[in-house]
């Protein structure tokens, strides 16, 4: 299932002539269906436990239900929408492998070299799970944890995915777990 900006992936589905609702903290389930042409349907949601919304309380980012790609206009919405190799926990596209390179180099600079390691698609850090594609943090039960929207980069880059998966690491390496 890819990550998109909401927003943005609404605004290209309308465009597109689909009926597509914003979801946020009015939406009991953090669900929303697009409703196209011809019958098409493309469910999409609010990332698990997330807490990833606006100031009006629009989510920000959501989950698009991985049946729904095989419309063009789906698919070409969340290729333009999607934040990045966005597949929860997937094999890791060429964003990703920039970012594990990236942090490599990072993971010294910032003080988390012995604390903070990257290993395969993950950064491993305080027992938590970071994927390198997605940016979702696995606690060590297993569980999704919310993604913190306002946390700032930590390192100037034109990937903003990256800057939040060092300031998670950091956040984390220096938590009390």
């Amino acid at each position: 299932m890819p990550l998109v900006a909401q927003h943005r992936f609404v605004a290209i589905l309308r465009a597109r002539g689909w009926r597509a609702p914003l979801i946020g903290t009015w939406t009991p389930d953090g669900r929303g269906v697009a409703r196209g042409p011809a019958g098409a349907t493309c469910a999409y949601g609010a990332p698990p436990d997330s807490d990833d919304r606006n100031e009006k309380g629009t989510w920000s980012s959501v989950w698009v239900a991985a049946p729904a790609l095989q419309h063009a206009d789906v698919a070409m919405a969340v290729e333009v929408a999607g934040l990045g190799d966005d597949v929860l926990d997937g094999p890791l596209g060429p964003q990703g492998r920039y970012r594990r390179r990236g942090l490599e180099i990072l993971l010294r600079r910032v003080g988390l070299e012995g604390r903070a390691q990257v290993a395969d698609r993950h950064l491993l850090v305080a027992g938590y799970r970071v994927h390198l594609g997605s940016g979702a943090v696995r606690a060590p039960d297993g569980r999704l944890r919310p993604r913190d929207a306002d946390l700032a980069p930590l390192a100037v880059t034109d990937d903003p995915g990256l800057g939040r998966i060092l300031a998670q690491a950091v956040r984390l390496a220096d938590a009390d777990v």
